[in-house]
């Protein structure tokens, strides 16, 4: 005669002399097993076996992720009598910040389980190369491919910016992970400046100019003069040669912004910024 209790235990399926129970993994608590064995005398004798069912500890420590280097990813192994971690850790949570795989046992009792994650580190990098650029143009600044995001300082969002003005200029990236990283650089435009060997002396007016400016040169010339206007990408919308000391140009079919003249003459050159209303 065989008895299982509490009958929660699980379903139970008696011989004569022996006994299959299929247990309930949901049940935990104490279980009685009783028997009762009588011989063909007539004599009895029974016994109890107590058997004591732990939760098992189920860890899950989610899939492998990645985290931005520099910051810090808490790793829960659940609740448990005790937790065995990779790293020699002995509690519940642990914060890593260091790339790698990472396991733990946790056990209540005799019974245990295990669960492992692999964490990646993030670490994007974005490089000017130089604190300062010294430049007689406009210059193309560029963050890198690679960035899901771009930021810079006057809020636009390309990959690359074009410097115009002397100052800084600074970028925040970001990538798939959303990771940052930002640097700075600053621009020293260097204009208006004269790389002659020759007192001759250029004067360009009117600057701020509504569109027809002048170039005018102070002596009279015996080479020719050349002059190119630059728009801020550095291109390129009109260019000039003549041997007169003074030399008109019109822009009034370009937009209104900053334009650069550069003039050369017999080997020695002349650079100017030219606003345009």
């Amino acid at each position: 005669n065989w008895v299982v209790y509490p009958i929660e235990t699980g379903t139970i399926t008696p011989t004569d002399n022996n006994l299959s129970i299929d247990w309930d993994i949901a049940y935990i608590g104490e279980t009685g097993i009783y028997v009762e064995a009588t011989n063909i005398c007539g004599f009895s004798r029974s016994d109890t076996l107590f058997v004591q069912t732990n939760p098992s500890p189920f860890p899950n420590l989610g899939n492998d992720t990645t985290i931005c280097a520099g910051e810090t990813l808490m790793l829960d192994a659940g609740f448990a009598n005790g937790w065995n971690w990779s790293n020699g850790e002995i509690t519940q949570t642990i914060e890593v910040s260091e790339q790698g795989l990472f396991s733990v046992e946790p056990f209540i009792g005799t019974c245990s389980n295990q669960d492992e994650i692999y964490v990646t580190l993030s670490d994007p990098d974005v490089e000017f190369g130089q604190d300062t650029i010294y430049s007689d143009v406009p210059i193309t600044l560029d963050a890198g491919a690679g960035f899901v995001e771009y930021l810079w300082n006057d809020n636009s969002t390309d990959q690359t910016l074009e410097a115009i003005n002397s100052g800084w200029y600074y970028v925040t990236v970001t990538n798939e992970f959303g990771c940052m990283d930002n640097d700075s650089v600053y621009f020293d435009f260097v204009s208006d400046i004269n790389l002659s060997n020759t007192d001759i002396e250029i004067y360009v007016y009117p600057n701020p100019t509504n569109g027809v400016f002048v170039v005018e040169v102070n002596v009279a010339l015996n080479d020719i003069i050349k002059v190119k206007v630059f728009n801020s990408l550095g291109q390129i919308i009109e260019s000039v040669e003549s041997i007169q000391e003074v030399i008109e140009i019109d822009i009034s079919n370009h937009i209104p912004g900053l334009y650069f003249i550069r003039i050369h003459q017999n080997g020695n050159v002349w650079e100017y910024k030219l606003s345009k209303h």
